[in-house]
């Protein structure tokens, strides 16, 4: 048996003779047979996982088999978008093997989701543990996406930006760092500091006020001179505009019963002074005529802070 083009595509021919023998003639035959193209299979693959947004583009490579030892790469092309992150399965390699002589084509597509990827805050210049008020700090924090920190205030301070001011002297003061996230990245978890709220010292009332919940007793329609200092740390306050006014006190009869909020009246044309020979404030208070009603006395700053004195009417 011979053959012709029997390997490759196209028409191939099987020949066959016999030469005979002593009793017989020979013979011979020649049939022919087409040979077709032979199958081949396309496979794409990605790059391993996990397909979170780093940045950089996700990449596939193909490969293309065959009978006749066919094997080999094949150019991938990519469709939607395989660097941020899109929709479900929105990054696609697609390669196609158009065929030889010999073998037909063949393709195959592949697809990826990319998720989200997580980041952090990391804190670079931090508040401090403690802060008088009306004084201010400034922070600072990076996000590991490189995206914009957020800061914002709540409690005893405000912000404006990365500066914070202390709106009280007592509390507490909490500085919130956020990143909110974008297309490409999950909101970072919050990072917290908390600054404790310093009060001013309030020095007082000196004599003739007795304190430390001693009740005073005084004559209905007298002066009582009201004496105190304040301080921020170790600078006294002589503006009269740290302390909160009108003065209020509140009033009750001394044997029980309601409460009421009164304004202090001020003996004459006097009011909240600060004498610079005394070091001092004061204010001259006019009782009311009222014996038998006991009055808590409070002078409160503008940082929160308060003195507090009892007082009797007889």
């Amino acid at each position: 048996m011979t053959y012709t083009d029997n390997i490759i595509v196209g028409t191939a021919t099987a020949n066959a003779s016999w030469a005979g023998d002593d009793n017989h003639f020979g013979s011979d035959d020649s049939e022919t047979f087409a040979i077709t193209k032979a199958p081949t299979t396309t496979i794409v693959t990605f790059e391993a996982g996990p397909y979170v947004y780093r940045g950089t583009a996700f990449t596939a490579t193909a490969v293309v088999t065959g009978v006749g030892g066919l094997n080999q790469p094949v150019a991938v092309v990519y469709g939607g978008d395989c660097t941020n992150v899109t929709v479900a399965n929105g990054c696609t390699a697609t390669a196609t093997y158009s065929g030889d002589a010999n073998h037909n084509g063949s393709t195959d597509s592949e697809s990826i989701t990319i998720t989200k990827a997580n980041q952090t805050i990391t804190v670079t210049t931090h508040a401090p543990a403690n802060a008088m008020f009306n004084t201010s700090f400034t922070v600072a924090a990076t996000a590991s996406s490189g995206l914009p920190v957020a800061y914002s205030a709540s409690g005893s301070c405000s912000n404006v930006g990365a500066t914070f001011t202390m709106t009280s002297g007592l509390g507490t003061c909490t500085v919130h760092y956020n990143q909110a996230g974008n297309t490409n990245y999950n909101a970072a978890p919050e990072v917290t500091e908390s600054v404790t709220a310093v009060a001013w010292t309030l020095k007082g009332f000196y004599q003739p006020v007795d304190m430390n919940n001693v009740l005073n007793t005084v004559k209905g329609g007298s002066t009582v001179p009201l004496k105190f200092e304040v301080f921020a740390g170790p600078t006294e306050l002589i503006d009269t505009a740290i302390v909160l006014q009108p003065l209020t006190a509140t009033q009750a009869l001394c044997s029980g019963g309601a409460e009421d909020t009164i304004e202090l009246t001020a003996t004459g044309s006097t009011n909240l002074r600060y004498d610079s020979t005394g070091g001092q404030f004061i204010y001259n208070w006019k009782t009311p005529v009222k014996p038998g009603f006991c009055y808590k006395v409070t002078v409160t700053t503008q940082d929160g802070s308060k003195l507090v004195a009892y007082f009797k009417l007889k």
